[in-house]
């Protein structure tokens, strides 16, 4: 594998089936970061979108919404950060997601990763708490 690219899990088609392949590592478009992924999630609806039960996913795809890493381009005053997230309808479903050694997020999703979490809790942590506060309200 080449600097240039990375290992990803990739849907071709609403099938279940994944595939592990090399992609080339994300460009970098205007506000947005470059994220060494240390870590991802994997969720119902990873699996859900990965049986074509989100008609809104286009393919192929890299799947995966939740995550933590490590900023690795992008503005300067982000570049070191680790931070961690997930998405709403988009990331895994209409740009490419978390399964994959490189990630793109715009700067206005950018949230620190937790100091006391490690990368693997921080990356489970995204839509089980927002499954859980929305239960609550």
């Amino acid at each position: 594998m080449s600097k240039d690219s990375m290992q990803a899990v990739r849907l071709d088609s609403a099938s279940d089936s994944l595939t592990l392949t090399n992609l080339p590592i994300p460009s970098l478009p205007p506000d947005s970061v470059l994220v060494k992924v240390r870590a991802a999630g994997i969720n119902p609806s990873d699996v859900g979108n990965a049986r074509g039960a989100f008609p809104h996913t286009t393919y192929p795809r890299v799947p995966g919404r939740d995550y933590a890493g490590i900023i690795t381009d992008g503005p300067a005053d982000y570049i070191g950060e680790e931070i961690y997230g997930t998405s709403g309808d988009a990331l895994g479903f209409t740009t490419d997601g978390t399964h994959a050694e490189y990630l793109i997020v715009p700067c206005d999703s950018i949230a620190k990763k937790p100091s006391n979490l490690s990368f693997t809790q921080a990356a489970t942590v995204g839509v089980p708490f927002t499954t859980a506060a929305l239960a609550l309200h």
